[in-house]
This record gives C-alpha cells, structure tokens and sequence, in this order.
C-alpha cells in the first residue's frame, strides 16, 4: 500500500458539511479548514500518530489525500483507514469515483 492515498469524490458538500461529516467520523483527528487560492475551501485533519487527511471541496470532484508518511501504523492499520472511509463515511458525502492506494493487505 503506497503511504499517501488520493480519493476522488462527487459532491455536494460544502465545507461545513465536510467538517460536520468527518469530525463526527474521525474524532481522533485535531480539523481545521481554510480556504487555497489555488484550490478553494479545505479541510485537514491530524491525528496524534502521524496520520494527515487534506479534503480540497473547490475541485470538481473533491480531492481527499490520506498521507501516512511518518505515521506509526501497519500496512494493516492504513489498509483499514481507507476501507473505512471509501466504505463507511465517504459514501455519505456523495459517490467515490477513485480510491488510487495501491495494492491493499
């Protein structure tokens, strides 16, 4: 699995709703958001073990990166991050057009 993650994903959300979405989801993670001249409205996300989530709603789809560079986890670990999201808390947000993690445990 490669130790940064691209998601590509088709929605309405705005930044509220994306930070209402994944700090309900994700509450280990310390979010704050902003807003890129290059990019629009942001969220990012970083949990105490290393683990960054960035979240660009300017796009069209929204782009979501999980980066494990640095953090502390098994290839397990990161595998099953991604599943939840792509699964269980992205679905919510609108459809997963890609998930580009590379081979998966």
């Amino acid at each position: 699995m490669k130790d940064y993650v691209r998601i590509d994903i088709r929605s309405d959300l705005d930044q509220a709703g994306w930070r209402e979405l994944l700090k309900a989801a994700l509450p280990d993670f310390a979010w704050r958001g902003g807003d890129s001249d290059a990019q629009g409205p942001y969220l990012t996300g970083r949990r105490p073990d290393g683990v960054h989530i960035q979240c660009w709603m300017g796009e069209a789809p929204a782009a979501m990166a999980v980066s494990f560079r640095g953090a502390k986890l098994s290839q397990a670990a990161m595998s099953s991050l991604i599943t939840t999201l792509e699964q269980r808390i992205l679905p919510q947000a609108g459809e997963v057009l890609r998930v580009d993690a590379g081979e998966r445990p």
